[in-house]
């Protein structure tokens, strides 16, 4: 079991001790977004950028993002996904030439796919469940909602069902806007959310014919309207925790305020509800100046070795200025970090990549995606900077793993932990840094309060260890119930036992 301190929950007793929180630092510059010509024609030229890892190679990462090319407006020519590869675990990215999509004739292009507006929102994983075939470990989600005029002179999709259904939208309540069905396969993927599949990253096939989700699916505890929405990057992967998948998904509550849905699956077909996370502190709808908050997506991981969950989300607020929502005021722009015991519930941690620019919408840099270095030694960020203008790239910050937080004392401090372990310790293992005359000393006891074994000063000699190592004696592993830190100028990061 391994124990990270974002906050005290874990600890019974303490004195003169704090949580602390601590930034990734800057490691490169890994992507330049407009290198060719087709990536200049569109200000959304990287959006919804995402990684994941090679199934086989932890050092091979593939990266994805959107590029409006808009060679033929309002067909499956519209919008673009490309993608980039890397061998050095992020360190570098290159852009192949696929041969798979030309851009006004020239076919030596990085496009991977490209189906209209199902690439706006188009996110890949890892399929991670032990059921999964071999063909298909890559996974996606994609796909729109539109309306009976979308891609109506396209030549992929012209010729199909142009049957609607009137919607109502919570941000517009004066619109009555026409939604395609969500009955029917779409050539061009715009009645829906579709999964995709594929065995290289590269070559992609639709899973199941129809949408799983769309505009008019139900949600739990919003008004009719609230979600799932399009614009947005859905966060979706096999929750091992869970032996199910988890989706993380768009609500717009109302104009200006955008928040988050969460569902599950057995099977990537079947979908429960959706219903919206609660959050801790409670989201802020609409505050005394009338500001909404806003978690512009949710990008949410297992984080490893617990049975916790990570997630990041770039955040403002803003207050809407007149009816049409065209007028607006900005404020507390930054990266939100959250943490989770199951996916649902979500505490605030800390802040990350803080700006002022007072424009919101993700125009200051955001955190893309979060990995584990392929040592297992590091977290790395990808964080994109100059969203929204003709200079766009991503860069790759790092910090050692756990690290994110601690548990401190500059002075002499304690903090005493239970035992959660419904079996022997026979060991355990320390994330930790003293500084200076700092030391760590660690006493066990029993129920009863009894000195079982104590970890001496001496031993923590190194000062900085990710893993140090100590070994319970054998006529204690059976009795351990409380543990004591004793700690003075020192940080510990995680606790493994």
């Amino acid at each position: 079991m391994k124990f990270i301190f974002y906050n005290l929950n874990d600890i019974v007793e303490s004195n003169n001790i704090e949580i602390k929180y601590h930034n990734p630092v800057f490691d490169s510059k890994v992507l330049d977004y407009r290198e060719n010509l087709f990536e200049k024609v569109d200000r959304l030229t990287g959006q919804y950028t995402h990684i994941v890892k090679d199934v086989n190679n932890p050092k091979t990462l593939h990266l994805f993002y959107q590029v409006p090319t808009r060679q033929h407006i309002n067909t499956w020519k519209d919008l673009s996904l490309c993608y980039a590869v890397s061998n050095n675990d992020g360190r570098t990215f290159n852009k192949p030439n696929l041969k798979k999509f030309d851009y006004h004739g020239n076919f030596s292009t990085n496009i991977l796919l490209m189906e209209g507006n199902a690439m706006n929102n188009f996110r890949v994983f890892v399929d991670s469940n032990p059921k999964c075939l071999p063909n298909e470990k890559y996974k996606a989600i994609g796909g729109y909602h539109t309306g009976p005029d979308y891609h109506k002179n396209c030549s992929k999709c012209s010729g199909i069902s142009r049957d609607y259904i009137e919607y109502y939208e919570t941000c517009w309540p004066l619109e009555r806007p026409k939604l395609l069905k969500d009955n029917f396969y779409h050539p061009c993927k715009g009645n829906g959310f579709y999964i995709y599949k594929s065995e290289n990253t590269i070559d992609w096939d639709i899973k199941y014919i129809k949408p799983i989700l769309s505009k008019f699916t139900k949600c739990i505890g919003i008004d009719k309207g609230s979600g799932p929405h399009c614009d947005t990057m859905p966060s979706i992967f096999f929750d091992t925790n869970k032996n199910k998948y988890v989706l993380y998904i768009r609500a717009n509550i109302k104009l200006g305020c955008r928040y988050v849905l969460y569902s599950e699956s057995t099977n990537l077909e079947k979908w429960e509800s959706p219903q919206l996370i609660r959050l801790k502190p409670e989201f802020i709808i609409s505050d005394n100046e009338h500001f909404g908050e806003n978690l512009y997506y949710f990008n949410v991981y297992q984080y490893p070795n617990t049975d916790k969950y990570i997630a990041f989300a770039p955040y403002f607020k803003n207050r809407i200025n007149n009816s049409t929502g065209s007028s607006r005021t900005y404020k507390d722009e930054y990266t939100l970090v959250l943490l989770s015991d199951d996916g649902i519930n979500w505490t605030r941690v800390t802040k990350l990549f803080p700006y002022r620019d007072g424009k919101g919408h993700m125009t200051g840099p955001h955190i893309l995606s979060f990995l584990e270095s392929s040592d297992k030694k590091k977290f790395y960020f990808f964080v994109q900077k100059n969203f929204l203008k003709n200079n766009n790239y991503l860069e790759r910050y790092s910090i050692l793993k756990d690290r994110l937080f601690s548990i401190s004392s500059n002075i002499e401090g304690n903090f005493k932990m239970v035992n959660k372990l419904n079996k022997p310790i026979t060991f355990i293992i320390i994330n930790y840094k003293v500084v200076g005359d700092g030391y760590i000393y660690i006493e066990l006891f029993d129920k009863n309060n009894n000195m079982l074994q104590t970890i001496n000063k001496s031993q923590f000699h190194s000062k900085d260890e990710m893993s140090k190592k100590f070994m319970i004696n054998t006529e204690h592993i059976n009795r351990i119930c409380y543990i004591n830190f004793n700690i003075k100028n020192a940080n510990i990061y995680s606790l493994t036992y």
